[in-house]
């Protein structure tokens, strides 16, 4: 279990992340590159609160989950 994050800095990856969630198993994921800096970390952090406001509106009907991008990076912030 574990391994969410994905955040190996390899060569070829490209900079930056996101949050993705998987609404049949409940589980989100964050993909990024992640070589320390601090815009890494502000990134990481940014993509983990997407993955939180997915856990907020787990369990509530299609409709309520189905917003506009504003909210959710309002939310992520």
């Amino acid at each position: 279990s574990g391994r969410w994050i994905e955040a190996e800095d390899r060569p070829g990856k490209r900079p930056g992340g996101f949050c993705t969630d998987f609404p049949l198993t409940g589980e989100t994921r964050i993909f990024m590159t992640y070589s320390g800096t601090p815009d890494n970390v502000s990134t990481l952090a940014h993509a983990l609160g997407h993955a939180y406001h997915g856990v907020c509106v787990d369990g509530w009907p299609q409709f309520g989950r189905n917003y506009a991008m504003n909210v959710a990076e309002t939310a992520s912030t």
